[in-house]
């Protein structure tokens, strides 16, 4: 029988498989939301059974953020009026709570068993819904690779075959849609963080801590410039006048043309903010039960009765017509705290790329990052946990390279977690094969 640490562990397989159900349809709805009522349950369960109650307070930003998501959703039950918003609430609430997920990475010995799972378990797995994906759309095989993240930005600390395997992995994935733009990005950052720890003596932490700085204004301040002069960030066809098309097929296995470089952003700003204003909803949003109303998206009219999108493809847009410019100010002090002790008050590079990571994920949440319940929010909930937790900042980078290597070597992971070996004689002592 799996202990209660081993089925949490085991959480983000469940969720990498859940991630293609659309594609997949492997669970029906009540069968989707009943597993994924008792994933919430279990990551309840982490922070208060194997969490410290200071670690705990490392999450101030986050706690409060999930305390005013669950009154957002107790909002959104009562102001429901149909089976249409019950049903939207119940999908984004799943999202919502995943945040909690952070508390697992304050224990290390949960968080490194939850990477050894994905790469021996969720990874293997994804071979069999291939061909399924043949028939449908292939590029959704994006979905399942977002813990490649996680272990990218690791790579410098992991054997070759393993480094090299996790690299491959990612150009496949890069290379079978060209257009999931939003999925390439973040392989290529976490890649190109994870590999600049070869030239950590020639990058300073003034360096590092500018382009933190720039990565938490620079979408504020781009918002701003888009809504009060002509010029549009997000306009690149316009600006440049460049253009680059590619084919696609559709679930249906039609082909069609599609630019990589086309606006599809400003309309659906343009369709929420109108909404705010229609409703008067700036500060609290219409809770998850409702979302924004679309002249673009009305094909969902047929059903509800109503031209209105439950939610979009922008995660602070739906953040915002769900919750307000109070939970969007929250989200922003979540990760501005846990980046910034990650990048002031660490003793390992690693920490501090991870810093960079987040602060890159801000700026990603105003062009993407949907906020629902499937690996990319729950990886970046893992990793925002992870820069909150002090026995990871603490670390060197020998004691980093050390619990990296025990995602692979239960050896290693066992030496770790117990104390056993110190992590300068452990790496010293490794075969050289494991160096």
């Amino acid at each position: 029988m799996l202990s209660i640490p081993k089925l949490i562990s085991y959480i983000i397989v469940y969720i990498s498989v859940v991630s293609l159900n659309s594609r997949t349809h492997l669970f029906n709805m009540y069968t989707l939301w009943a597993s994924s009522f008792l994933v919430i349950l279990l990551l309840y369960k982490v922070k208060y059974s194997f969490v410290y109650a200071e670690a705990r307070n490392n999450l101030f930003w986050l706690n409060l953020f999930v305390l005013y998501m669950i009154l957002s959703i107790i909002r959104g039950f009562i102001l429901a009026e149909n089976y249409w918003d019950f049903k939207g609430l119940i999908t984004n609430a799943f999202g919502l709570l995943l945040f909690m997920g952070a508390y697992l990475s304050l224990n290390k010995q949960l968080r490194q068993q939850t990477i050894h799972n994905y790469v021996y378990i969720a990874l293997p797995l994804c071979i069999l819904f291939i061909p399924v994906l043949l028939k449908t759309t292939i590029g959704a095989i994006g979905y399942y690779s977002y813990g490649l993240c996680i272990l990218l930005l690791f790579s410098a600390n992991m054997t070759r075959p393993w480094r090299w395997l996790f690299v491959a992995l990612a150009l496949g994935v890069i290379f079978i849609d060209f257009s999931a733009r939003a999925i390439i990005l973040k392989l290529v950052i976490s890649a190109l963080l994870g590999f600049s720890f070869y030239f950590k003596n020639f990058i300073s932490n003034k360096v590092l801590r500018f382009i933190w700085f720039l990565l938490l204004i620079g979408p504020i301040l781009l918002f701003g410039i888009a809504v009060y002069t002509p010029f549009n960030v997000l306009n690149v066809e316009g600006n440049t006048d460049v253009e680059l098309v590619i084919q696609k097929k559709n679930q249906k296995g039609k082909e069609f043309d599609e630019s990589l470089l086309a606006d599809n952003r400003t309309p659906l700003y343009k369709e929420v903010l109108s909404t705010a204003k229609k409703y008067n909803t700036w500060w609290f949003g219409r809770s998850p039960a409702r979302g924004n109303e679309t002249k673009i998206y009305t094909s969902s009219e047929k059903f509800t009765g109503r031209k209105e999108r439950i939610a979009n493809e922008i995660g602070v847009l739906n953040i915002f017509m769900w919750t307000g410019v109070v939970g969007v100010l929250l989200y922003f002090l979540m990760f501005l705290k846990a980046s910034y002790m990650a990048l002031y008050k660490s003793n390992n590079y690693f920490a501090k790329i991870l810093g960079i990571y987040l602060a890159f994920r801000w700026g990603v949440f105003w062009v993407e990052d949907i906020t629902t319940f499937m690996l990319d929010t729950y990886v970046l909930v893992l990793l925002l946990g992870l820069a909150s937790s002090t026995w990871f900042r603490s670390m060197n980078n020998q004691e980093v390279k050390l619990w990296v290597r025990g995602f692979f070597n239960k050896k290693l992971s066992v030496a770790y977690l117990n104390g056993q070996t110190k992590a300068n004689s452990s790496i010293n002592n490794l075969p050289q094969s494991e160096k």
